[in-house]
């Protein structure tokens, strides 16, 4: 028993010994001394490299530069084992000395088994220390993102944004850490949701396709927090659209809800690669009457692959808010399809503002030589929103009154009509669409001078300009000529 306490006692004297001498050589002035020493280490074993570990790690704080450079440079090839050493390097980087600090850097950036420590310094109170540790993180990618993602469970809201940072930076390397952002992402506090959210995005296809298998989840809960995660990003990935469209017929109403609100955030260039075999299902949500039924017509808008026929139903559709995604969509046209002139006039006798002012701002911008648009009786349904409560559908209703009138003798007529309407804007505008007409609107002469003598400054310079436009030898007149170079107050706020 004595002789084999006495032998273990001699290894562990010589393991010492060799472990001393080793230490004594890696930190040799002489090069080749440390180079053979180094080569001896990375042979080591485990052990032997803990042993090691645990006096260079003294050695970083050492008074002598070059003790500290030998030592820095000893733990930067050593292996997995210097991690042992993570507080001692993370001191190590702002060494007076650069390179024990970027020797200290690059070790840490190669030490995976680093980064719980370096993750936690996130929370460090000081800035440059956070900030060194950040980058060493982000640099180590995959291998430190479960470590920063671990930080969300700790409940400081500092540290939280941080990490969240860190991940965003990593970009697609972050893709481990996605369930933990996701969670945060439908957090209470706004500023880690908006956060995370965008970290999201940051991370790309492997946040998009983690989101969009959890939308094919049999569990409720996991369907619905991708999709209330989704629905809060800015720029939702693409590789859940698919899964998104899909989701809009969901037994769960909140995650249709969700869905829905998803697809509309996707630019015009992304949802148009939505999957042909999505559209009919996108067709039938948006033909509802409950809440989903006007966001899926938007995404079906913004998709281009809504047939001018489906659009021109849905500025008649019994959801009001189907109606007022429709209207809008047509009047954002540089030149509307015909096909939908006839309801949008019905439009403009709709009983939400917002769908006649959408309707008269679509009938506005047909142009001139798209008559053939335009069923009988038009002119009349356009000069009947002339009286609307709303200035904007009224004046939007004139100029496309103004338009047909090109070509349309009845237009015409209802336009010089209103040059005696109650609304003082509308008079001066209707002087104003005459004034494109040119010898045309020869008719207006008469009313035209009658607006002229009314006496308020702004209908005197529109009608003065017109009679101009009309018949240029009443430029030569006098009053005219001093009505057009006249400059009017701007009128009232609110008119």
């Amino acid at each position: 028993m004595r002789g084999r306490l006495t032998l273990c006692l001699a290894a562990a004297a010589l393991a010492a010994s060799g472990c001393s001498s080793l230490k004594g050589r890696l930190l040799s002035a002489d090069p080749s001394v440390r180079a053979e020493a180094l080569q001896a280490a990375a042979r080591a074993g485990e052990p032997e490299k803990r042993s090691l570990v645990r006096e260079l790690k003294k050695k970083l704080s050492s008074r002598d530069t070059d003790t500290r450079i030998y030592a820095a440079g000893a733990l930067e090839d050593i292996g997995p084992e210097a991690a042992a050493a993570a507080p001692e390097l993370a001191r190590a980087l702002f060494d007076p000395e650069q390179a024990v600090a970027l020797s200290a850097e690059r070790t840490l950036t190669k030490l995976p088994a680093a980064a719980p420590y370096l993750s936690g310094l996130l929370a460090s109170q000081e800035p440059e220390l956070r900030r060194k540790a950040a980058a060493i993180l982000v640099a180590q990618g995959d291998a430190a993102a479960p470590a920063v993602a671990a930080n969300f469970e700790k409940s400081e809201k500092r540290l939280a944004i941080e990490s969240i940072v860190v991940l965003a930076r990593m970009g697609p390397a972050a893709a481990r850490a996605v369930p933990a952002l996701a969670s945060a992402a439908v957090s209470s506090d706004a500023e880690i949701r908006t956060l995370a959210s965008s970290a999201l995005s940051d991370i790309g296809a492997p946040a998009g396709a983690w989101l969009a298998g959890m939308l094919r989840s049999p569990n409720p809960r996991y369907r619905y927090g991708a999709s209330k995660v989704l629905a809060g990003m800015l720029r939702p990935p693409p590789e859940a659209l698919d899964n998104l469209a899909g989701a809009v017929w969901d037994e769960e109403e909140k995650v249709r809800m969700n869905a829905a609100t998803a697809l509309t955030a996707y630019s015009a260039a992304a949802i148009a690669g939505i999957p042909d075999d999505r559209v009919p299902g996108l067709v039938t949500a948006a033909s509802g009457e409950d809440a989903v039924a006007p966001l899926a017509a938007r995404a079906l808008i913004n998709s281009g692959k809504a047939g001018t026929d489906w659009l021109a139903r849905q500025l008649l559709a019994r959801n009001p808010a189907v109606r007022r995604e429709a209207a809008a969509a047509i009047a954002g046209m540089d030149a509307p399809p015909p096909e939908t002139a006839p309801a949008l006039l019905k439009d403009l006798k709709d009983p939400d503002l917002e769908v006649r002012a959408c309707a008269a701002r679509a009938l506005s911008r047909f142009s001139v030589n798209a008559a053939a648009a335009f069923p009988e009786g038009s002119a009349r349904q356009l000069y009947s929103a002339l009286d609307n409560t709303d200035a904007g559908v009224s004046l939007a209703a004139l100029t496309a009154l103004g338009r047909r009138a090109h070509t349309d003798a009845q237009a015409l007529s209802y336009l010089v009509s209103a040059l005696s309407a109650r609304d003082l804007d509308v008079r001066v505008a209707a002087a104003g669409q005459l004034e494109t007409l040119r010898g045309k609107a020869a008719a207006a002469e008469k009313p035209l001078w009658k607006a002229f003598g009314a006496g308020d400054c702004r209908l005197q310079v529109a009608a003065a300009k017109a009679l101009a436009a009309i018949n240029p030898r009443f430029k030569r007149t006098p009053a005219v000529a001093r009505a057009m170079r006249r400059l009017c107050p701007a009128p009232p706020a609110g008119k």
